[in-house]
């Protein structure tokens, strides 16, 4: 039977005013209460009468659906950390990008460098070395859209050229950190957001031998704080 049974006295037994006592002393049973619809009478040869009861069907009922939602709950939780985990994960292998964010985010609340802390393309910030790595990254992650010569044309879209009038007009006057964080974040085309920032900043440093900006001593950093004051500003004389 699916009930549980609890053992009461039954208040006959414990006899109010020792009457049930007297009544045992005398060899007596005292008798057991009324039976009632919710209630069963059981007697035992070396226990006074007991009552027991059975729980009814309706409070069983709430028990189980309560286990139920209990462990449903549990399960909703363990996907909820199950996910965080995997979102985690997946924040950490793109850390870069995620102090891309910080920063550009820091830089639209600020006026950006000071004018004497800039410095231009046309200054030497990259080295040859650097273009050089730069060029075979180039020619095997975008040369086939934007072309070896970076003339553009290559895909579907029509990939922009970059070098040339186009190129310097569209990023003049703006800090060299945009056209980092547009690389790394946005190619190549079938894959955007997978390259290293050290790969992103070579392309870079090679798109601008390619325009004309003279190398120097020092190799472009893959860092965006230094980028920011680092300008793509008119090529002096022009």
């Amino acid at each position: 039977m699916d009930c549980i049974w609890r053992w009461q006295i039954s208040a006959s037994a414990a006899g109010e005013g020792g009457a049930a006592g007297a009544a045992t002393e005398r060899g007596a049973r005292p008798a057991p209460e009324p039976v009632t619809s919710r209630a069963c009478v059981m007697t035992h040869s070396s226990k006074p009468p007991a009552v027991c009861t059975v729980e009814r069907p309706r409070v069983v009922s709430d028990r189980l659906a309560a286990e139920r939602e209990s462990r449903r709950a549990a399960a909703s939780g363990q996907r909820l950390a199950a996910a965080c985990a995997a979102m985690t994960a997946a924040a950490a292998s793109r850390r870069w990008l995620a102090a891309v964010c910080a920063v550009m985010t820091a830089a639209t609340l600020t006026a950006g460098p000071a004018a004497g802390q800039s410095r231009s393309v046309w200054d030497g910030v990259y080295t040859e070395a650097q273009a050089e790595r730069g060029r075979g990254r180039y020619r095997a992650l975008c040369g086939y859209c934007h072309r070896d010569d970076l003339s553009g044309g290559g895909s579907e879209a029509g990939a922009p050229a970059l070098r040339g009038p186009f190129f310097l007009n569209q990023w003049r006057d703006r800090p060299l950190v945009d056209l980092f964080v547009i690389i790394g974040t946005t190619m190549p085309q079938q894959n955007p957001d997978s390259l290293r920032a050290q790969v992103v900043i070579d392309i870079v440093s090679y798109l601008l031998r390619q325009n004309g900006a003279p190398a120097g001593g020092a190799e472009l950093p893959p860092r965006l704080e230094p980028l920011r004051s680092i300008v793509l500003s008119r090529q002096p004389g022009r």
